[in-house]
């Protein structure tokens, strides 16, 4: 692409004096005898600058006094045609929209932009874009000859005007660096004024293109349409936001529109579509560079600052289409440059490229800014330089005979863009989720502790602590890495009941948190089963009992008649039994805290609940739960709270849900079909595990997640009886359990040696155990009443 800048008023003066058409070039399209001595075919145009000046008449409306300017770089020796009617004034109009405020300084503008060239569709412009030219308050750290406007990142005005909605950034046509000693293009005074001398040397702009519009996002650009400008005589608008100063106030400002061109095709001829022009006639850096942070967690604070800024930086360039590299073979480096940067960096090295909306034409980089690369003073909004270099052309030189005599920047070809990040001023935290109050852990034991949060710190220490972090402070581990989870080996032999530990920052150890409650070391934990019993009060009633059965049962309800209680499970802590509490209208949800006896009503509002499981990782509950009591009934996960409800299924008719081994599935009995079936928790889908005909219920995983085991009919019409299968198929079975017709309620000890289940029927059904080794089996009740629906874990001692 060429590097021509011919302003309009120059080209509006030929074409003035001579209507012809033809070819050749658009700084003389009447002419061809004149396309004759133009070396280059193709160039960037100047269409034309204005001085611009508003004169407010309301708080929303306004003159505007357009003034071509004379004095402007390169511009043409032609004085009649600087001089009103010949000034290109027209070209430009303006159309105040409502949000302007000018007491604030704030002015939406739609802006419209006529083709100086209607009628002539071989002068098809592209990416033609009108630049806001103003003056600078920060300079360049990389490159210290930009200067530019630095938007306010609040949106508050600024010493000096700035664009508020930019599409880009542009070094083209800067006053400051681009100059013309030539005696044909140099400057002669005119009788319009003086010469207006913006400082800026960086400017934004707005595109302008068929295809866009108003408040339309420039990524809408499709590569068959190139951005192009057609000459048809319409006009293209768009609106322009301006923050102006408001001490003093005023409303001055240069704006020039740029335009791109090359010589078509002459078989396109009479109406030159787009793909009538080559590829130079575009602009040969990238025309849109957009920047913006995508995550991280950098802060500053008083006491603390670290974290990471993740960004993208997505790079649209037209020449990229015929470049078998795409843009990676279009651009050199990606500068990126101000607070919080310690320095500019060329992040491209850095970067994980990626294929942009339209894989042709642009590009997506991604890239991490750590620590290493940060220099944090303060918290808050910040805006960052970025700089885009050209791979070929590198340099501003016009592309035309004697353009190296020509003033222009001496700095690499370059697009610009500022993106905004974002630095918080509150310090990303720990929250110790395990041990959080009310757990037992055993001497001699390993146990995970458990948190999340603190994520800009790599390393982390854990303690622990018998009076509150007073003076009784023992190390756990003095760094750890900060991955969520750390196994404490070995509880060691520090028995008491008011325990807490603390994880805190290795760098910044005011930073961490605690224990929100005493959990307990203590010499051994309970492993105990509980189970739904008759008993001799009123009522079916939740129980514990030792897995010997030495002891007599533990009451944990005590429910007149009229209700029935079941599905009694113990949480992976031992801190918790929960169960349902059913009377034929409601399904309710209940939490016993073991070491106070205190019962809670945990079901998600607006939902009655059926059976249910705690996940292995003490995070999250699932139940079968449905709206009215009759269902049909989806699994639901939620907290211990019954807070964070999610719904996992919708019309899967559920019953009887259990987490596997390592909460990746849940195994559950379909209702109205009684079958198995298996959710997968990642992917949601939902596998049938037996289709046997027969009832199936209760099913629940091994300890080692390969084994299944559940109640069955198959294959006898009557009673049940309990098969143990393996996890990818239920039959055949490696193991049946049926010394008599009704066996049901299996569930795995902890280490998987042995299988608790209900036996004996409705009336009379006890609690058994069989031992997989012996393959014998042993009642731990002896009753009159009945029990059912067993679960084997571990309690908190009481």
């Amino acid at each position: 692409m060429g590097r021509l800048y011919i302003p309009l008023i120059f080209t509006l003066g030929l074409f003035l004096i001579s209507c012809g058409g033809g070819g050749g070039n658009p700084v003389a399209p009447e002419l061809s005898s004149r396309a004759q001595v133009v070396q280059n075919e193709n160039s960037r145009i100047l269409w034309g600058m204005w001085d611009v000046t508003l004169i407010p008449t309301g708080v929303d409306s306004a003159s505007v006094e357009l003034v071509p300017l004379r004095g402007a770089n390169f511009n043409a020796n032609v004085q009649q045609f600087l001089t009103p009617p010949f000034s290109p004034v027209d070209l430009l109009t303006f159309a105040f929209e409502g949000g302007t405020n000018f007491p604030e300084g704030y002015v939406e503008v739609k802006v419209a932009i006529g083709h100086p060239f209607p009628g002539l569709p071989q002068y098809r412009g592209f990416d033609v874009r009108c630049i806001f030219m103003a003056d600078s308050d920060t300079t360049g750290i990389h490159d210290t000859s930009i200067s530019y406007a630095s938007p306010d990142p609040y949106g508050n005005p600024s010493s000096v005007p700035y664009l508020v909605n930019p599409d880009g950034y542009t070094r083209w046509w800067n006053p400051p660096e681009f100059t013309d000693p030539m005696p044909l293009l140099s400057y002669k005074p005119s009788i319009l004024g003086t010469d207006s001398a913006p400082t800026s040397t960086l400017n934004a702009y707005k595109y302008f293109a068929d295809e866009i519009c108003c408040d339309d996002d420039v990524t809408m650009l499709q590569t068959e349409n190139r951005g192009t400008f057609s000459a048809s005589g319409g006009v293209n608008t768009r609106i322009i936001e301006i923050q102006f100063p408001t001490n003093p106030l005023q409303f001055k400002f240069n704006l020039a529109v740029d335009a791109s061109w090359a010589l078509p095709d002459p078989s396109g001829a009479p109406d030159y579509p787009v793909d009538s022009f080559p590829p130079d006639a575009q602009m040969q850096e990238p025309y849109i560079v957009l920047g913006e942070q995508t995550g991280g967690d950098v802060f500053y604070t008083d006491i603390a600052s670290g974290g990471t800024i993740e960004m993208s930086v997505t790079v649209f360039d037209w020449q990229a289409y015929g470049n078998p590299s795409g843009v990676a073979g279009e651009i050199t480096s990606i500068w990126l440059e101000g607070e919080p940067l310690a320095a500019p960096v060329d992040v491209l090295p850095l970067s994980h490229a990626h294929p942009g909306q339209n894989p042709d034409t642009s590009s997506v980089y991604t890239f991490e800014l750590d620590n290493s690369l940060l220099d944090l003073q303060s918290s808050g909004e910040k805006m960052l330089l970025g700089t885009v270099t050209s791979a070929n052309p590198v340099s501003y030189v016009p592309q035309l005979d004697g353009g190296e005599n020509f003033v222009y920047p001496d700095a690499p070809l370059a697009a610009y863009f500022l993106a905004q990040v974002s630095i918080s001023d509150v310090v990303p935290g720990f929250t110790l989720e395990i041990p959080n109050g009310g757990e037992a852990w055993s001497v001699g034991t390993n146990h995970a502790i458990m948190w999340s949060g603190g994520d800009p710190f790599n390393t982390v220490k854990l303690e622990y602590s018998k009076d509150d972090f007073v003076s009784d402070i023992i190390e756990i581990v003095d760094a750890a890495q900060n991955t969520g989870s750390y196994m404490w080996e070995g509880i060691p032999d520090d028995m008491s009941d008011t325990v807490k530990v603390r994880v805190s920052s290795v760098d910044y150890p005011e930073v961490y948190d605690d224990s929100d409650e005493y959990f307990s070391i203590i010499e051994e934990m309970l492993q105990r089963i509980v189970f739904r019993g008759d008993g001799p009060y009123a009522g079916m009633q939740i129980y514990s009992i030792d897995p010997e059965g030495l002891t007599e049962p533990e009451q944990w309800t005590f429910y007149d008649g009229g209700a029935f209680q079941e599905c009694a499970k113990l949480s992976p802590c031992g801190k918790y039994i929960m169960y349902t509490f059913c009377n034929l209208a409601v399904g309710e949800i209940h939490l016993i805290e073991v070491a106070t006896g205190i019962d809670t009503d945990i079901t998600p509002e607006g939902h009655e609940a059926l059976y249910s499981d705690f996940s292995n990782d003490g995070t999250k509950i699932v139940a079968a739960m449905a709206p009215v009591w009759y269902g049909p009934h989806d699994l639901y996960t939620f907290d211990y709270t019954g807070g964070n409800v999610e719904s996992l299924t919708t019309g899967a008719d559920t019953w009887a849900p259990q987490f596997n081994f390592d909460d990746s599935k849940i195994y559950f009995m379909e209702f109205m079909t009684s079958e198995v079936r298996i959710y997968d928790v990642d992917s949601g889908n939902i596998t049938h595990y037996t289709d046997n005909g027969a009832w199936n219920d209760n099913p629940t995983g091994s300890p080692d997640g390969t084994q299944i085991a559940w109640a069955t009919s198959y294959p006898n019409s009557g009673g049940r009886v309990i098969w143990i299968s393996p996890i990818d198929s239920w039959n055949p079975a490696d193991l049946i359990i049926n010394f008599e017709a009704y066996i049901r309620s299996p569930d795995f000890s902890p280490d998987g040696s042995k299988l608790v289940f209900d036996h004996g029927g409705f009336d009379a059904s006890e609690i058994g155990i069989w031992d997989f080794d012996t393959g014998t089996w042993l009642d731990i009740t002896n009753n009159v009443w009945g029990e059912f629906q067993c679960d084997w874990g571990i309690m908190v001692p009481h």
